[in-house]
């Protein structure tokens, strides 16, 4: 009658689908440690969509003094990716002796990947860090400039692909903003941490070329570029949330994105929808008013649509789950979907 999945799947959504049954995942709500419950792999909430376009109808209701709590998750995710000499050498000295032990022992799995095939991405890490490095512009470089800031996705990377399956393509949007873009802007664009040891130089060198784009030093926080930027530009993910929080306008490419419905997101599918919204933003980059408007209505919404689950980080180390944290998941289940019980 219904099923729930941690993460919800493509492949159960599209059976679920097919066979008339209910389906629910958990989705980080990108708010300190706040979860939402999703209906499919795009991570929509109709609940929550609802209350956003209701909430759009107090012109009156502005809160000030709202503060962004980052997502805990993420934020150790990150953490994680740590590039340093003896992080690469140290993780490097551990898959040669994970891989020497499995070829002695012969226990790797058949059609896998061969010995010692992650050696190669992991120093490629350090060369791509250091390439960066060598390229990248740095906060004085910024001062007084205007730009737009881009993060560079996880590619491939199958969360953006179930998230965005209408378009995954960074390097042709980044190519629609750098043609877009008025003589006296710049495109900023930061590279994702875990996509270090996935990219091949010649893909930087060839983004390089434009004249109008630039990547950041590596070690710049992504915060610090959405403040001193005038607006950011993303396909998924949790920077169109921070922007919004930290009074910015968006550019969206996910068509899914649940900011798309806030007044200061303008969503894209192609160039001329792209040129047209930078138009509008310009506009708008010192409405306040709006700004801090947009921002109460996606605070309020997800604040009324999510639930605290500070637990659910550590299910990685500790399997062992309370049942506190069941009965707050489940409660919220029924109270949001009531409709499905």
């Amino acid at each position: 009658d219904i099923y729930i999945e941690h993460i919800l799947s493509p492949v159960a959504h599209m059976v679920c689908k097919k066979f008339n049954v209910k389906c629910f995942g958990l989705a980080s709500a990108k708010y300190e440690d706040r979860m939402i419950w999703v209906t499919s792999p795009h991570l929509i909430n109709l609940k929550y969509i609802e209350r956003i376009k209701n909430n759009l109808n107090k012109k009156n209701s502005i809160t000030k003094n709202i503060k962004y709590k980052i997502d805990e998750e993420a934020s150790r995710r990150i953490k994680k990716q740590e590039v340093t000499f003896l992080s690469i050498f140290k993780r490097s000295i551990e898959i040669i002796y994970s891989e020497t032990k499995s070829l002695i022992l012969r226990t790797k799995r058949k059609n896998t990947y061969s010995y010692y095939a992650w050696l190669i991405p992991n120093i490629r890490k350090f060369t791509n860090h250091l390439y960066l490095k060598k390229i990248g512009i740095g906060l004085n470089s910024l001062n007084g400039k205007k730009f737009v800031f881009f993060p560079m996705h996880l590619e491939p990377e199958i969360a953006l692909l179930n998230v965005s399956p209408e378009f995954s393509n960074s390097m042709e949007c980044i190519t629609w903003i750098s043609k877009s873009l008025p003589f006296n802007y710049f495109l900023v664009l930061k590279e994702h941490p875990a996509s270090l040891s996935v990219r091949d130089q010649n893909y930087y060198r060839m983004l390089n070329k434009i004249p109008n784009v630039f990547f950041s030093d590596p070690s710049i926080s992504s915060w610090e570029l959405i403040k001193r930027s005038t607006f950011a530009s993303t396909i998924t993910g949790t920077v169109g949330f921070e922007s919004i929080f930290f009074n910015k306008p968006v550019i969206s490419f996910g068509k899914n994105q649940i900011i798309n419905n806030l007044p200061s997101v303008f969503y894209s599918s192609n160039y001329e929808q792209t040129n047209l919204n930078i138009d509008k933003i310009l506009k708008i980059i010192d409405d306040k008013e709006l700004l801090q408007f947009s921002k109460t209505i996606l605070y309020n919404s997800l604040i009324e649509s999510s639930f605290d689950l500070p637990e659910l980080k550590f299910i990685g180390q500790n399997q062992d789950v309370s049942d506190n944290t069941v009965d707050v998941a489940f409660n919220n289940l029924i109270n949001e979907h009531s409709d499905a019980f």
